[in-house]
């Protein structure tokens, strides 16, 4: 054997280091490896007839709706498995029946996963707990989900349900970073008490935790899950708050807003949430559990997801503004055109969110009880402005946001609110949430209003469409108030405020633009502002003694309900047909 001289030597260590450079940079190029992100969603809202398992309204929205948000975060449409009836409708084995939920899983967990990889089971549907023998011991209790082929008569087949424990067991053994379970089963519907005693029926408890698995639950135990639509979207409450925090509205609760929603922050934003609104609209409890620990885990990452619709933490549903370039104001030949609509000029909007409706009682309510504030109307002594039995307009302490003169609920406008009220309730709504909430400026109102038309309304030319879409002076208030000549022909059988969200939405997704109560602009009024606008985003006259309002209102004829149409007033000033809606910026 050669000895190698020092020379040699030294040069052999030259090119071993070179070659472990080379090595060592080449492998710092390569991008990380990223895991495979797989989901099965399950939701069942028919049953067999006979089942004692009644119709559920909204699972097939809950998976449509948790789909959707997973496949915008990232996910690869072929990961995320929809199991529905209307899918099942199309490809057969997608009908969520015990085995085909069972075959769909197993083809998920055969695929060699690893650690890198997650999985996640959402299942919203009917559950129960039944009583399993094993051999001649005591019957004992188990929670099972129960596809659409379940049955809890005589013809009761174990094999048709879907046991939780079992499900977290086959999850455990596979080698995925993540694995979770989401479970919206336990119904308040599921059966009348007799019912439920014959077949041995309790609300179930969660399992005991399997290690490397976590399971969320709806509720807690001996808790009723709630279904309920006033938080628009169609959900049910629990996957309501799930999807809205997947989302990225539950990243806002660590402070660190990093456009990564983790489980313990979903867990966070969806419990306080649920829990919070089923206390306030069915006086019960319901507290959402997570069982099981994964350790701190990345569910979806929001920054690559694309802007959309969704609802804040007092229910207020925001839809996406697209920005864009529009005419505003009112062109020459309009015969109602007052002269503070002119010129006709161009205007540039940058992308906003705006709330959906006006701003609900209900929602109000939560801004007073929470900061006791007093609106103006309380706090000077005058009260606010309401309509009496005759018809006449009056101002009179009697008169405030709790009693306009008529009949309200929660889901109706809140009035008799001024615009230094408005802001006491953005400004509120702001630091609630950590994000930026005000009211849209008069262009973006006009913008949002128009939603891409050119015509004197969004429904045409014509006032008498404004029936369609949207609450104003018609037929119905004229015969309880004869002498409003102005009223429209039409009659959509409204007197005073509607409820939120009743007409036609434009072409954005917003009600009540026309119509229903007068909005407050962020802006001051200048009659002459127009002349010389800026072209992008104009703020409107930042020294003004008086501010805008928009839309016009229930009892307003179509000349006041226009696009273009512009009305100021006292920040101070209130009125039985005067509210607000809500903007947030990015």
């Amino acid at each position: 054997m050669t000895r190698l001289s020092r020379r040699s030597w030294s040069c052999l260590a030259l090119i071993l280091a070179l070659t472990w450079a080379v090595s060592a940079t080449a492998f710092q190029g390569r991008a990380k490896p990223k895991g495979r992100k797989f989901a099965l969603v399950v939701a069942v809202d028919r049953y067999e007839e006979g089942s004692l398992l009644p119709r559920l309204p909204f699972p097939e929205r809950d998976a449509e709706g948790l789909a959707e948000v997973l496949l915008k975060s990232g996910y690869e449409k072929d990961h995320v498995i929809v199991m529905t009836r209307k899918r099942g409708n199309d490809e057969f084995d997608l009908l969520p029946t015990a085995d085909h939920i069972r075959t769909q899983l197993e083809l998920i967990l055969d695929k060699d996963l690893t650690p890198l990889d997650s999985v996640i089971v959402a299942l919203a549907g009917h559950g129960v707990l039944l009583r399993v023998k094993e051999g001649a011991n005591e019957a004992k209790p188990e929670g099972f989900f129960c596809p659409m082929d379940a049955n809890l008569g005589p013809r009761k087949d174990l094999k048709k349900f879907l046991a939780y424990d079992d499900l977290m067991k086959k999850l455990a053994a596979t080698r995925a970073g993540v694995k979770l379970l989401f479970v919206d089963a336990c119904r308040n519907e599921l059966a009348n008490q007799a019912q439920a005693n014959a077949a041995g029926i309790e609300m179930p408890p969660p399992p005991p935790p399997t290690p490397t698995v976590a399971a969320f639950f709806s509720c807690s135990e001996r808790q009723l899950a709630w279904e309920d639509d006033t938080l628009g979207g169609g959900h049910g409450v629990f996957f309501h708050f799930v999807i809205e925090g997947l989302k990225g509205e539950a990243d806002r609760l660590k402070g660190d807003r990093d456009n990564k929603v983790s489980l313990e922050e979903l867990s966070m934003y969806v419990k306080e949430n649920v829990r919070d609104h089923v206390a306030k609209r069915r006086f019960e409890r319901q507290n959402p559990r997570l069982v099981g620990d994964i350790g701190e885990v990345t569910l979806v990452d929001v920054s690559s997801a694309s802007a959309g619709p969704f609802t804040n933490s007092i229910g207020m549903r925001f839809v996406a503004i697209p920005g864009g370039e529009f005419l505003m104001g009112s062109p020459e030949d309009d015969k109602d055109a007052q002269d503070d609509e002119k010129p006709r000029h161009r205007v540039r909007i940058s992308p906003f969110s705006l709330a959906q409706t006006e701003v609900t009682r209900g929602q109000f309510r939560r801004f007073v009880d929470e900061t006791n504030y007093r609106l103006e109307s309380e706090r000077d002594g005058k009260g606010g402005y309401g309509i009496d039995a005759a018809g006449k307009y009056k101002q009179d302490p009697a008169y405030s946001w709790l009693n306009p003169g008529f009949a309200q609920t929660d889901d109706h406008p809140v009035v008799n609110v001024s615009w230094n009220d408005a802001v006491a309730f953005v400004t509120w709504l702001s630091r609630k949430e950590g994000k930026t909430y005000r009211l849209p400026t008069e262009a973006e109102w006009e913008y949002a209003c128009r939603a891409g038309t050119t015509t004197r309304f969004q429904s045409g030319d014509d006032a008498e469409g404004l029936v369609r879409v949207g609450n104003v002076a018609d037929a119905s208030a004229k015969a309880k108030f004869p002498d409003w000549n102005w009223a429209l022909a039409g009659n959509d059988g409204v007197i005073y405020t509607a409820a939120v969200g009743q007409y036609k939405p434009n072409a954005f997704g917003l009600y009540d633009m026309h119509g229903n109560v007068w909005e407050w602009c962020r802006d001051g009024y200048d009659k002459s502002y127009y002349a010389q606008s800026p072209l992008q985003d104009p703020p409107g006259p930042v020294e003004a003694a008086s501010r805008v309002r928009r839309g016009g209102s229930w009892s307003n004829d179509g000349r006041d309900c226009r696009s273009a149409n512009r009305y100021d007033n006292d920040p101070s000033n209130r009125g039985s047909s005067m509210g607000f809606r809500v903007a947030r910026v990015p």
